[in-house]
């Protein structure tokens, strides 16, 4: 459960204001596996990882992207630990 909260977390950082307010606004609903809140965070995390995968495909080599997607995968790890 902590790995996909990492994720989950790290998905409300860097997508959008809406998904961060639902998360923050939710995260007991969350943490208590309501069915409703982990289908809003499943389904909308999938979505975002597949936007990314293909951003990667297109800009596998664009230093920015790199970056940005290395930053993202720091913000994981130290909400993992």
């Amino acid at each position: 459960m902590i790995s996909g909260l990492g994720e989950i977390i790290k998905y409300a950082f860097t997508t959008n204001i809406e998904f961060f307010n639902f998360v923050s606004e939710n995260i007991d609903l969350i943490l208590a596996y309501d069915e409703n809140a982990l289908e809003k965070v499943i389904t909308d995390s999938v979505n975002y990882k597949a936007s990314v995968v293909s951003q990667d495909e297109k800009n596998r080599f664009k230093k920015g992207f790199k970056l940005w997607t290395h930053f993202c995968t720091c913000i994981r790890k130290g909400i993992e630990k």
